[in-house]
């Protein structure tokens, strides 16, 4: 990692997993910034880009993980890194988040060393 601490942006409708992505990202050193909705991440988007970002793909809100990667690429960059978060392990959600511009997707429960791998690949 360079000598700057990376800024990833997470985006999930359950404020204990948003407090737990940021407690692993800073033992790694990383900068966080977490929000509730895909309105509020749109929003910080246009005023900041991040080094990487994880999506739900499952929220709540009214825009689906799905539909937030194709926003995000249509709108803002193709060429940042999107980690879709899931607990379906649904081959064919997945393959669709992928196919819609996802760069990489992580399992809840959150395992340390997957998502440790993940970041060494992105960073």
């Amino acid at each position: 990692m360079s000598t700057k601490a990376p800024l990833v942006f997470t985006v999930d409708d359950d404020p204990v997993f948003l407090g737990i992505m940021a407690q692993v990202l800073k033992k790694f050193g990383i900068t966080s910034e977490n929000f509730a909705t895909s309105a509020e991440l749109l929003l910080r988007l246009k005023t900041q880009a991040p080094d990487l970002c994880f999506l739900d793909l499952n929220m709540e809100s009214k825009a689906s993980g799905l539909e937030l990667i194709q926003q995000i690429r249509k709108d803002f960059s193709n060429v940042l890194p999107l980690i879709v978060v899931t607990t379906e392990q649904a081959t064919a959600q997945i393959s669709q988040a992928m196919e819609m511009g996802a760069d990489d997707y992580i399992f809840k429960p959150l395992n340390r060393d997957v998502l440790s791998a993940k970041l060494l690949d992105h960073f």
